[in-house]
């Protein structure tokens, strides 16, 4: 076999793989505008995934066109001249329109995941220590309460003792006018 017909060969090849990735890309294109399969999705969830299909197509038109500029040339000239185009393409995530932070930057969307576990079970344990403080503050409040309950209901009796008083005095008084 020929030098020239094994780079047919390969260009061919690459053509239906480059086909048939656009195929399954247009499939999860189509898959996203489901309603059933976008009500599902938060809103920035949905953006990054439409995102990362358009940065693949992206991707797979620059192989298409490299496969295009490269039939004519040779086999070991195909591969040393030129590499490949990279993913340079693809911009970073986007939820919404939020930046990406240095976090997430350069994580797969697994590595995003258990990031995003880790700081929910890390936000859970901060809730349930705040949980515990406004429980506390709660019981003391109600304390605060129950005391200030009391020392009403003192002060009410020393008002009325104070009155009672106050009205004996006053009589004793009289009293004492009628005596002089």
């Amino acid at each position: 076999m020929n030098e020239g017909s094994n780079v047919d060969e390969q260009t061919l090849q690459g053509k239906k793989s480059i086909a048939s990735v656009n195929l399954r890309l247009n499939a999860l294109g189509d898959a996203l505008d489901q309603e059933s399969i976008a009500k599902n999705l938060t809103d920035g969830e949905l953006i990054r995934r439409k995102d990362v299909i358009r940065n693949l197509k992206i991707e797979k038109d620059e192989l298409s066109r490299h496969f295009v500029s490269k039939r004519h040339l040779a086999g070991s000239e195909a591969t040393s001249s030129k590499r490949w185009p990279t993913s340079s393409s693809s911009g970073p995530r986007v939820f919404g329109k939020v930046d990406e932070t240095d976090e997430t930057r350069g994580r797969d969307n697994r590595q995003v995941l258990e990031l995003q576990n880790s700081l929910v079970q890390q936000q859970d344990e901060q809730l349930d220590q705040m949980l515990n403080v406004v429980k506390r503050q709660k019981e003391i409040g109600r304390a605060i309460g129950d005391e200030l309950d009391l020392q009403n209901q003192l002060l009410g009796e020393l008002d009325q003792r104070v009155d009672f008083t106050k009205s004996r005095l006053s009589g004793a008084g009289k009293q004492l006018k009628r005596l002089h």
